[in-house]
């Protein structure tokens, strides 16, 4: 995905595994890559697994949380993001409901 360069966290260390088991590359451009995070026997036998749901729901709701953060043009890090994502299943919705009039509370975020 794709947001503005400006949102993202200047830091040493773009490449997060993030503790919902998603791995995302917060790029100085821009971009964004998310992935499901791989344990060691899937990276020595370069065999890809296809995303169960959970972990598709997981990619979906950080995706989500990125656009919650881009929208409210708040800088996007990993903790910005685990925080959104962290809030948004506390409130017990799903990841498509958090594009909708959902927000979080932003000013606990950085």
């Amino acid at each position: 995905m794709k947001v503005l360069s400006t949102l993202i966290k200047r830091s040493a260390q773009h490449f997060h595994s993030l503790p919902c088991g998603v791995c995302a590359v917060f790029g100085n451009n821009g971009y964004i890559w998310l992935s499901q995070a791989s344990d060691s026997e899937d990276i020595k036998s370069k065999a890809q697994k296809v995303p169960t749901k959970d972990n598709f729901e997981r990619i979906a709701r950080v995706r989500n949380a990125i656009v919650v953060l881009a929208k409210q043009f708040m800088l996007i890090s990993a903790q910005s993001v685990m925080c959104v994502y962290n809030a948004s299943v506390q409130a017990g919705l799903e990841p498509k409901a958090m594009l909708g009039d959902w927000m979080p509370n932003l000013m606990a975020i950085e």
